[in-house]
């Protein structure tokens, strides 16, 4: 009769992780208090105003409007910071935040949320929230690359109450809005924030 074989592991290489690429997946709880009607109400108030972050419309900014603080956006990111707490066990802190608005026949070309003139006050994780979609949802197409594969595509369908979160620094466009009412979510961006 054989013997059991008794193999005992050993570390071979000192492996390390350069970088991570991610995407978390969230729906906001049923049992918030985040009206939807709310932040639809405050994106639609600062389209009117044309507070677009950029006025040339070529540029995917053009899409992105400024808010002004308000409670239930302070919720909304007060609900990201703390669920990502649990997550992903990393303090992150606002960096900021905007309102996406797109009409119909409207999308947003590819584009990441860095500063290349300014590094240090770049986001370090981007997040987009779903505020409505109308009948049809768009979905945001992420962009990436990984050894020899290159021009990767991953979609997610950008459904109301649910939260995109990635790295700031991963290409993103959102897709054609087909329906009538506009495509509304929140963008909010964050840096790392590391413990002593």
């Amino acid at each position: 009769m054989d013997s059991p074989l008794n193999l005992t592991a050993y570390k071979l290489f000192d492996k390390k992780v350069l970088s991570e690429e991610f995407i978390a997946v969230h729906s906001l709880s049923k049992k918030s208090l985040i009206d939807n009607k709310i932040l639809f109400d405050h994106v639609k108030k600062s389209k009117k105003e044309n507070l677009r972050l950029r006025t040339e419309h070529w540029y995917p900014d053009y899409f992105y409007f400024k808010l002004e603080t308000i409670k239930h956006l302070t919720w909304l990111t007060e609900y990201i910071r703390d669920h990502y707490l649990v997550e992903c066990d990393h303090v992150i802190k606002n960096n900021s935040f905007s309102g996406i608005w797109l009409e119909k026949n409207e999308s947003m070309n590819s584009h990441h949320h860095i500063d290349d003139w300014n590094y240090l006050d770049s986001p370090d994780i981007s997040c987009i929230y779903c505020v409505d979609h109308g009948e049809e949802p768009c979905e945001v197409i992420f962009e990436y690359e990984y050894g020899r594969h290159k021009k990767r595509r991953y979609a997610v369908t950008l459904e109301k109450g649910r939260f995109v979160i990635f790295p700031s620094y991963l290409r993103h466009s959102i897709t054609q809005n087909k329906n009538k009412k506009p495509f509304v979510a929140i963008s909010t961006r964050w840096q790392n924030e590391f413990r002593n």
